[in-house]
C-alpha cells in the first residue's frame, strides 16, 4: 500500500487545527484533557486510549473521504486504506457505515461547540459558538458544503441526531444567563437556544448555495445572533453586547 493516507489526514487535520481537538494535539494537556486522551504515569497509551486515538484518525478519515469524494461515494475499503487499518477493525470500533459517519459528524460538532466554550473573545458561548461556526465553515468548506447539503436536502442524518449535541450547550449558556438575571421575565429559554440554533443553520446554508460569501458570512452570524440576543437580554446586560456589535460593524467596515 503507498504511504499516502497518512500525508492526506495530517493534511486535512491541519485545516481543522483552529477549529478541531484532532489527536496530533493530544500531548498539549487541555486539549488531551478535553478529549480524555491522556498519557498515563508510563508514558504510553492503554489499549483503552489507542482504540480512542484510533477511533479519531477513523473519524478524521471519513471527514477526508466526504470532502475528497463526497458524502455517499466512498467505501469501507476506502476509508479502512486511509486510515491503515481493516474494515472488521473500524466495524468493531464505530459499526456500520450510517454510525459511522453520524459518530465523525459529532466529534466534529462536539468539538466545535468545546473550543467556542474555551474561547474568551466575545461577551458569551453564542458569539463565540457563531464565530467558530464561521471558521469552520470556511477552513473546512468543502466537507462542510457536503455534509450540510446531503444532511439538510437529503435528510441522511436525523436532524434530532446533530441538533441536540450543538443546542444542549447553547441551551445550558441560557439557563445561567436567566439565573443570572441577564434575561427578560417571561423568556422561553429553550425556544430561544432552538431559535439561536437554527439561524446559525440557515446561514451557513446561504452560504452555502452561494448565496452569500465567506465575509458575510461572518458578519450574518455574528451581527444576527448579536441582534437576536439583544431582543431577550434586560437593558442593564446589553451592554455588552451592544458594544461588540458596534465595534464589529466598525471593524466590517
Amino acid at each position: 500500500m503507498e504511504k499516502v493516507s497518512n500525508n492526506r489526514l495530517a493534511n486535512f487535520q491541519k485545516l481543522e487545527a483552529p477549529v478541531f481537538f484532532s489527536s496530533a494535539d493530544e500531548n498539549v494537556p487541555e486539549v488531551g484533557k478535553i478529549l480524555g486522551r491522556e498519557l498515563n504515569p508510563s508514558g504510553k497509551y492503554s489499549l483503552r486510549q489507542r482504540q480512542k486515538k484510533l477511533r479519531s484518525k477513523i473519524f478524521r478519515g471519513v471527514r477526508v473521504l466526504i470532502a475528497e469524494k463526497g458524502y455517499f461515494s466512498f467505501s469501507m475499503k476506502e476509508l479502512a486504506d486511509e486510515c491503515e487499518t481493516t474494515r472488521q477493525t473500524i466495524y468493531n470500533l464505530v459499526g456500520d457505515r450510517e454510525n459511522l459517519i453520524k459518530a465523525a459528524q459529532s466529534e466534529h460538532l462536539k468539538a466545535l461547540i468545546l473550543i467556542a466554550s474555551k474561547q474568551n473573545n466575545y461577551p458569551n458561548l453564542f458569539l463565540e459558538f457563531a464565530n467558530v461556526a464561521w471558521r469552520n465553515s470556511v477552513i473546512n468548506s468543502v466537507y462542510v458544503k457536503e455534509v450540510m447539503l446531503t444532511h439538510h436536502l437529503n435528510k441522511a442524518i436525523s436532524v434530532r441526531d446533530l441538533h441536540e449535541i450543538s443546542f444542549k450547550p447553547l441551551y445550558l449558556e441560557l439557563l445561567a444567563m436567566e439565573k443570572a438575571g441577564k434575561l427578560r421575565k417571561g423568556v422561553d429559554v429553550k425556544l430561544v437556544a432552538e431559535h439561536v440554533h437554527y439561524l446559525i443553520i440557515s446561514i451557513t446554508l446561504r452560504w452555502v448555495r452561494g448565496e452569500i460569501n465567506d465575509s458575510e458570512l461572518r458578519c450574518q452570524l455574528l451581527s444576527g445572533t448579536g441582534f437576536f440576543l439583544l431582543g431577550v437580554m434586560r437593558p442593564s446586560h446589553q451592554e455588552k453586547v451592544e458594544r461588540f456589535i458596534n465595534n464589529f460593524f466598525n471593524d466590517y467596515g
